[in-house]
Formats: structure tokens, sequence, C-alpha cells
């Protein structure tokens, strides 16, 4: 009994070093199970002053719907160090105040599954796919979208518990524009979801 928690307590030294990354600017320790994680995904204004200001919003809301591409908050959740599941939540109602102006929205929603590789010390790469359900509103036009989406992206931690992010995707969305005092029209999509998004996450 006594040799059996004696290796019993090796592994675990042994994993828990592994999972640690010492660098001279603190200690790096990827996910493990029950790790939650949380981030933005938002998109760099290049042309104005507010960096992370969303540059064109009546653009995002119809091109994030159709894409599967919300810029929003998304939540990670780890069951292993290898896999975890996501979920994306996106709700944005806009006004611009000036007279006769449309008020523009979007409600999104998507849940995903991560599997994470071995990486190195500070990246960690992974692929999976995930599902989008998305409706925005704006000027008299109404669009309604679902999709499903295969993905590949990364997280690199720049400090401890704090990370930055890409990702690419492939997949197909169905969407219904209806404008008032018209029927709808339903379109579809198959593309690349290569946006100039980035993500900003933090582990708890």
């Amino acid at each position: 009994m006594k040799k059996t928690m004696m290796i019993l307590f090796a592994v675990t030294i042994v994993t828990y070093a592994n999972a640690q990354i010492k660098t001279n600017a603190g200690t790096f320790s990827k996910p493990t199970a029950g790790t939650l994680l949380s981030e933005v995904t938002f998109m760099p204004n290049l042309s104005g002053s507010a960096m992370f200001a969303f540059s064109d919003l009546n653009k995002n809301l119809t091109s994030g719907v159709a894409d599967g591409q919300l810029p929003g908050v998304k939540f990670r959740k780890f069951s292993s160090e290898s896999r975890a599941v996501r979920y994306s939540a996106n709700l944005t109602i806009a006004n611009s105040g000036e007279e006769e102006s449309s008020t523009s929205y979007l409600v999104g929603f998507s849940y995903g599954v991560e599997n994470h590789t071995k990486g190195s010390e500070r990246l960690s790469t992974y692929w999976g796919y995930e599902a989008t359900a998305g409706l925005a509103g704006t000027s008299g036009t109404t669009m309604y979208a679902v999709g499903g989406n295969v993905l590949s992206g990364f997280d690199y931690y720049t400090m401890p518990n704090l990370y930055i992010g890409a990702e690419i995707s492939y997949g197909i969305s169905v969407i219904n524009t209806k404008n008032d005092g018209f029927s709808g029209t339903t379109a579809f999509k198959l593309a690349p979801g290569i946006t100039p998004s980035l993500r900003l996450g933090w582990k708890f």
C-alpha cells in the first residue's frame, strides 16, 4: 500500500511539473481538466483613433451572422488537457441618435468543440468544429442565419493566465433575408471564414 501511494505521489509531481512552464516572465500553466477561459474577439479599427472599436457596426452585423464570425464574448471549459467545449454569445444594439435613424441589432450564439495539440511552451494549437445561429436587423432588413464550421487556431500565452490568439474556419451558412414589404430570400454560402480578427483571453 505504501509503495502504491509513493508511485501515485511521484506521478502527480511529474504531471504537475510538465504542465508548468517557468520563464523569466513567470510560471505558465496550460489549461487542464476543469479550467475555464474567457475571451473577447475583436476586429482592430486600423483607420481610426479607437484601435479596438468596431469600425463599421452595420457591416459587422450582417457579415458576422453570414460568416459565423461573431465578434463578442466566448467561454471555453476544458474537460482534459486536449479537449474543450466553447460557447460564444453576442447581443448588440446600436442607434446613431440622428433624426429618423434606425436601430441596428444582433443576437448570436454558437457552440463548438476544440481538440488541442501538444504545441510548445507558450503556444497551444487546436482544431475543432462549431455551430452558429444568429439574428440581425438594420434599416428595415432582418437576417436569420444558421451555419457550421470546421476551424483551426492557436493561443499564445504572453504572460501567466493571459493569451492572445487567432483563428480561421471553413464552413457553410444558410441566410434568410427579409425586407419590409417584400418576401424573403434564402441564400447559402460555403467559404473560408478568414477575417482580420484577434482574440484576447484570460484563464481563471
